[in-house]
């Protein structure tokens, strides 16, 4: 018991402290008026793809089309499950979570570290290779001619 109890501390202790920061992020676009357009240039510095400010934390602008992007690329069912406001709210606050954390990592030069390079690049050849295949599954068979 001590042990499970051990372990959920930190997990626990993250959790409430990635909260705070997405609540902290949320709460300064609350308070600085919201619902203003981000320009075009910092839409498209941050990978948004324009519409109504949802959050702006650190610098950081996330508007309704990257959300709306984000949620696109998902599996139908998660769509279906976080069309509640709740949940599509805690899958906002997701989204500044990994984009801060993102943020220290490559300023702590992780996005440079060789072995999540290597991971990165086994990745790309799995895909490249993946996608070779479903070429070769979608052609008819060819008809033999007798």
């Amino acid at each position: 018991m001590a042990l499970r109890r051990m372990r959920s501390i930190p997990w626990g202790t993250g959790a409430l402290v990635l909260a705070a920061l997405a609540a902290a992020g949320c709460q300064q676009n609350k308070e600085g008026g919201g619902g203003t357009p981000a320009t075009p240039a910092a839409q498209t510095a941050a990978g948004d793809a324009g519409g109504e400010v949802v959050a702006t934390y650190q610098g950081h602008t996330l508007t309704s089309g990257r959300v709306a992007l984000e949620l696109e690329r998902l599996p139908a069912p998660s769509r279906t499950y976080l069309a509640a406001p709740e949940r599509k709210r805690q899958f906002v606050e997701n989204l500044v979570v990994n984009d801060l954390l993102y943020a220290e990592g490559t300023q702590a030069g992780y996005d440079k570290d060789a072995e999540i390079t290597r991971q990165v690049d086994d990745l790309r050849k799995r895909l490249v290779v993946q996608r070779v295949m479903r070429k070769y599954r979608r052609r008819p068979p060819s008809p033999t001619r007798t």
